[in-house]
């Protein structure tokens, strides 16, 4: 686990995190950069450099643990809505299992970035029309519902554990526009985010 603390918006953060990523000790390491205060372009341009999440200064005392400990569950592979009750070793045939094995990988891991199953596919070194199969016969959805339910859940979780600012769930789960976040969400939960965050405060 490396914090890179750019509370102050003096280092240069996305050359320190190329150079990290290109240790061979630090490249599956998990990154959280603290940016300055309202620097969300600096935070979402540190994960395009391979950070694993980024964080306001004002929001450390509150989060920092939080997603320290969030990061470190998936990395760990213990995230909760990818590969949640499925038994990959009971995944046959074995190309398949490996091909599923690799896709909820990257889906963890770079869910904000993956805007398409073509992305994903880039990402796997498998084609689209492959990963769509295997989802098909395993799991009873394409690969893109899939995505989609993934970033819906992983948007409940946060709304729920954290205060982290809607519209910064919203990039952290691939919706770069908040309002297409909200109607997503609410055609599948059923409310928007907001009243789903205020219903979890009242429980």
């Amino acid at each position: 686990m490396i914090v890179i603390d750019n509370a102050d918006g003096d280092r240069d953060i996305i050359g320190e995190i190329s150079a990290l990523r290109r240790v061979g000790a630090y490249q599956s390491a998990v990154i959280i950069v603290i940016v300055k205060e309202g620097h969300i372009d600096t935070g979402i341009s540190a994960m395009e450099a391979g950070a694993n999440d980024y964080l306001s200064a004002a929001h450390v005392d509150k989060e920092l643990a939080i997603r320290v400990r969030m990061r470190l569950n998936v990395h760990a592979g213990l995230d909760k809505h990818a590969g949640a009750g499925i038994d990959l070793d009971g995944i046959y045939p074995l190309e398949d299992r490996l091909l599923i094995k690799s896709a909820l990988g990257h889906i963890q891991e770079h869910v904000a970035f993956i805007m398409s199953v073509d992305d994903l596919a880039i990402r796997v070194g498998r084609s689209a029309r492959d990963i769509n199969k295997a989802f098909n016969a395993h799991f009873g959805q394409t690969a893109f519902a899939y995505i989609r339910n993934y970033r819906i859940n992983r948007a409940k979780d946060l709304l729920q554990s954290t205060r982290i600012p809607i519209g910064q769930i919203a990039q952290e789960v691939g919706y770069s526009n908040p309002a297409n976040f909200s109607t997503a969400f609410k055609s599948i939960v059923g409310m928007s985010p907001a009243q789903y965050r205020a219903r979890g405060a009242a429980d």
